[in-house]
């Protein structure tokens, strides 16, 4: 095995996503986008976190309030 495809083999998968949006939370929870707002409106889900003027939230959050 030559350097270039062992390093190929321990990278990373640049696919993994850390934070999503309202959208993609949603959909990672398996509920509708509004149920998802409902959920944070009430705080039985974390508030997300402001970048800009989007609103994200860190996956690992969402999978921890939904257990």
């Amino acid at each position: 095995m030559d350097i270039q495809s062992e390093r190929d083999s321990i990278r990373t998968p640049n696919h993994a996503k850390f934070f999503v949006n309202d959208d993609e939370g949603a959909q990672l929870l398996r509920i509708s986008k509004s149920h998802f707002r409902r959920l944070v409106s009430k705080g039985e889900l974390p508030s997300g976190r402001r970048l800009g003027r989007r609103r994200i939230w860190p996956v690992a959050e969402l999978l921890g309030a939904g257990a």
